[in-house]
């Protein structure tokens, strides 16, 4: 894990830090992860500011957990926990430090995901304690947050490209559109524009069969513009 030390006298406790576990294939995970902000340092009965007053609790960290096949089992413990806030000593100073917030944990799969009621930790830190007659705690940190879905990463590493898309303009303002007919998890779209304002519309009916080629005869608008590809479903 990258759970770090308390701070000093008067000093916030370090964060967490980000830790990532990948695979391509199968991951198992049945150990301890944990990316846990450190407690903050108590204040000092000195006369300095600094040392008088209680350090704030250090965030918790990121934890990123991928795979093609994620198991987190039973016995496992996956925490990104907020550290506790110092203590509050100072005479004059007598208010605790502030908990550290949560981090995130984000759990991705491709095909299968399972937690298996494994103890996923995201709490904030508890506020310091603190001193004298009237001590004032400090505030708790807030919980932080746990994501576990199921995710668009490819297995074993691959990508899978859309295959391209052969135009063949022919009389009377209609073109000739093919594509390989292995790709049948593909839908053809047009649009008029390309850019991150273009509207891809699905072209509908069942598309006739050429040589190994998906074939599609498409009647265009005289000089209009139009631009074709294949989505994947």
């Amino acid at each position: 894990g990258t759970q770090f030390g308390g701070g000093a006298e008067g000093i916030g406790g370090g964060g967490g830090g980000a830790l990532q576990l990948g695979a391509l294939g199968s991951l198992t995970v049945s150990g301890i992860v944990d990316a846990n902000g450190g407690r903050g340092g108590n204040s000092d009965l000195g006369y300095t500011l600094s040392a008088a007053t209680a350090g704030g609790g250090g965030s918790g960290g990121g934890i990123l957990i991928q795979g093609n096949t994620v198991t987190i089992t039973s016995n496992a413990t996956v925490s990104a926990v907020g550290g506790g806030g110092g203590d509050g000593a100072y005479q004059f100073i007598n208010i605790g430090g502030g908990g550290g917030g949560g981090g995130r944990i984000y759990i991705g799969y491709f095909s299968t995901g399972s937690t298996n009621g494994a103890t996923l930790s995201i709490n904030g830190g508890f506020g310091g304690s603190g001193s004298g007659g009237a001590p004032t705690f400090g505030v708790n940190g807030t919980a932080g947050t746990i994501a576990f879905v199921q995710s668009a990463m490819v297995p074993h590493g691959t990508v899978t490209q859309p295959p391209a898309v052969a135009g063949t303009l022919m009389a009377g303002s209609f073109m000739l559109l093919s594509w390989p007919s292995s790709a049948t998890n593909f839908t053809l779209e047009t649009t008029t524009t390309l850019g991150a304002g273009a509207n891809w519309t699905a072209i509908p009916g069942r598309y006739a069969t050429a040589g190994g080629n998906f074939v599609l005869t498409n009647s265009i608008n005289g000089s209009a513009t139009a631009f074709f590809r294949l989505h994947q479903q």
